[in-house]
């Protein structure tokens, strides 16, 4: 397999086969002209000749559309091949390919005899001339008075004087003696310029110095929370003469970026840093912090990640690891940054940018770790929202046969809740370990009979030491993804009872007041629990439109669900509350402090019984699949899931954007670079420029850990 630059195969194809047809004789030239950049001699097969067609025949087709939209575009399209790499699954010839390196080894070395013959020839020739011509007179360099210089320009000068001095009286380290100052006379005025610091002032130097940094980075802190850009805050301290320039605060920038080490990811996409040095900061951190951290010195690690949009065209993938040991590995402060890749929450783009990151997660995963006196047992678990952790464990999709990452439970056998599934059991279909075998055949037919023994494990999983029962789903995920499922379903029942079904289509909005009885009645509830919530009419398919609920109101909602105010059936209002309030429960019980597994999971079995009642078996979504039978042996593993939680990570999300647009030069991996330091700074910083702020209360029932909108009284 060889590694090159899309864009060196796109200029390739640019300037000698644009308007050539993309055959296998014309693949053939261009792996020829790929070998001469190479300095390499293939073998290619059909196959792999099949491949290099395919993303030829891609990066034509993006080629032609970015040509079409204009310059701009083209030159965009251009600068983005620059850090984008295509692996090419092809054989090397490895005696040719040593014989050409040796070829050009050897006519190296012939020019580079031929260059020193000549330029010694040259040197020759010069000295004869200058022989002959003398050497040219130098004339003086007139400089400026002292007195006419600036005053920076004569702090230079002092200081350079300074140098000098020192280096003329160093003699006097050999008789144990020290100056430390010198007297001048300067345009008639004494000087004392000071060479070495005595005992006392170099105490009170130091202690002015240390002030000095604690303030600078408190300011860096304050500057980086709140996305202050350079520009502003050195037009305020222009304006304000208290605060300390600009200058001083690029140079502890400088000395604090020195301390992160961010290279680039193996694919040239994005940034990233080391896992195993990462790790032994934060934990040498937590020591000095925090003396009886992790007393049995067994330290879990969770590694996740989750694609974000920065802006309409941007994909990231924010890639942390947290502790699970600490009490804040849940919010944005315990997730602590690994990489950031700009491309798409796809295997195939991943598989190579984290490589590095799979390979310390090998080394350091069921070891331990030397920090400072202590030594701790490292184990590592995966998390993530679920289409994460699919792509993580290489299931295709959930959409496909296998869907479930813990049991090998399949789309049929989903809809019937009375057998038993587990994640430990393997008499209960519980998978121990993801399995793929690479797939070389050409046939769809043969393809898939190959892959049916392996449960729709399509990939080889991203991290292949980590086992099945050390992936932990995201309960934040599941709570908001089974909610939605519960609030379509009110929703559809209440358009039933207006004879309206989901392709019925309204001229206007009046119209939607005279036929929508019942769904109005929702929209009046909401709007009196505080939730703007508007049932519109789309203008291009003219059906009912409406938004989702984001987390905060769907927990206000859950609080004060009343079925009765919506239908007039007694019997269906009371089923549909009994499922909305045990499902509340449920949520309740894997938040409590310590989760009773057994509970847990007596209730889920009962909730799913009631759901599949009141609604229909093809309503069982993967999510209520987990919650039925794998969530109880995930707490029973694990102790917990709320440490395990993405809340956190999508925070993260949130703060990287705003860090993007207002704290980067918005220019490839160099604004990505800036972002994942100013996230590092701000760890390191962490408490430095942060006040102490007055608790407040809830106006409501006055309890102190929420505020009036989100208050349950």
């Amino acid at each position: 397999m060889i590694i090159i630059s899309r864009e060196e195969l796109f200029n390739i194809l640019l300037k000698n086969y644009w308007n050539k047809p993309l055959n296998i004789p014309t693949v053939k030239e261009i792996s020829t002209a790929i070998e001469s950049i190479c300095t390499l001699k293939f073998l290619p097969d059909e196959h792999s000749l099949k491949c290099l067609r395919a993303e030829l025949f891609r990066l034509k087709q993006n080629g032609l559309q970015a040509k079409v939209k204009g310059g701009s575009q083209f030159r965009k399209f251009k600068e983005q091949l620059k850090h984008s790499k295509y692996s090419w699954d092809v054989k090397v010839d490895r005696e040719e390919t040593q014989f050409l390196v040796d070829k050009i080894k050897a006519d190296t070395e012939k020019d580079l005899r031929d260059k020193e013959k000549e330029n010694k020839e040259l040197r020759e020739k010069l000295c004869n001339l200058s022989a002959v011509i003398g050497t040219p007179e130098v004339k003086p360099i007139k400089r400026k008075a002292f007195a006419d210089c600036t005053p920076s320009w004569q702090s230079k000068i002092r200081k350079k004087d300074e140098e000098h001095c020192k280096k003329a009286l160093s003699f006097l380290k050999d008789s144990d003696a020290v100056p430390v100052s010198v007297t001048v006379v300067r345009n008639g005025k004494e000087e004392v310029l000071r060479l070495y610091e005595t005992g006392e002032n170099k105490e009170n130097q130091s202690l002015e110095a240390s002030e000095t940094l604690d303030d600078l980075n408190a300011l860096i802190y304050i500057l980086d929370t709140f996305n202050i850009s350079k520009d502003a805050y050195h037009e305020l301290s222009m304006a304000f003469k208290t605060l300390p320039r600009i200058n001083a605060v690029n140079k502890v920038l400088s000395d604090l970026n020195s301390k992160f080490d961010i290279i680039q990811t193996p694919d040239g996409l994005g940034v990233q840093q080391s896992l195993k040095k990462h790790l032994h900061d934060v934990l040498s951190h937590k020591i000095k912090t925090d003396k009886n951290f992790a007393p049995a010195g067994k330290v879990k690690i969770k590694i996740s990640g989750d694609g974000t949009n920065i802006g309409k065209r941007i994909h990231v993938v924010n890639v942390t690891f947290t502790i699970v040991n600490e009490e804040r590995s849940a919010s944005v402060r315990g997730n602590y940054p690994l990489a950031v890749i700009r491309t798409a929450e796809k295997y195939s783009d991943l598989v190579l940018g984290l490589s590095d990151l799979v390979k310390e997660v090998e080394e350091l995963d069921g070891n331990s770790l030397k920090v400072q006196h202590r030594s701790f047992d490292i184990e590592i678990v995966l998390g993530g929202d679920y289409k994460f952790l699919l792509l993580a464990t290489g299931i295709s999709s959930v959409a496909c046969q296998h869907f479930c990452i813990y049991c090998t439970c399949n789309k049929a056998e989903k809809l019937d809740l009375s057998r038993n599934w587990s994640m430990v059991d393997p008499s209960k279909g519980a998978r121990l370990e993801y399995k793929c075998e690479e797939l070389v055949q050409s046939s769809s037919l043969k393809r898939k009979k190959v892959n049916k023994g392996f449960f729709s494990v399509k990939n080889k999983p991203l991290f292949p030491s980590i086992t099945p029962n050390r992936v932990v789903i995201d309960h934040l995920h599941m709570y908001l993804r089974i909610s939605d499922k519960l609030f379509n379903l009110l929703l559809s029942d209440l358009r039933c009872l207006d004879n309206i079904n989901e392709n019925s289509t309204f001229t206007s909005v009046y119209e939607k007041k005279d036929k929508l009885k019942h769904v109005l009645k929702l929209e009046n509830v909401l709007q009196q629990l505080g939730i703007h919530f508007e049932i519109g009419v789309n203008q291009e398919t003219k059906k009912l439109d409406y938004r989702d609920l984001t987390g905060p109101e769907k927990r206000v909602l859950f609080d004060h669900f009343h079925a009765s105010d919506l239908f007039e059936d007694k019997d269906r209002a009371a089923e549909i509350q009994e499922l909305w309030d045990g499902f509340k429960d449920i949520n309740e019980l894997i938040k409590s402090e310590n989760p009773d597994p057994d509970e847990i999971e007596a209730k889920a079995k009962s909730w799913c019984a009631l759901y599949i009642q009141v609604y229909q078996t093809r309503d069982i979504t993967p999510y209520i699949h987990l919650l039925r039978y794998h969530v109880g042996e995930i707490i029973r593993t694990h102790g917990t899931m709320v440490r395990f939680s993405q809340q956190g990570l999508e925070k993260l999300n949130d703060n990287i954007t705003k860090q993007f647009f207002r704290g980067s030069c918005h220019r490839g991996l160099p604004a990505l670079k800036q972002v994942l330091e100013k996230q590092n700074r701000l760890l390191f910083l962490e408490g430095k420029g942060k006040r102490t702020k007055e608790s407040r209360k809830c106006s409501n029932c006055h309890g102190a850990d929420h505020n009036s909108k989100s208050c349950a009284k």
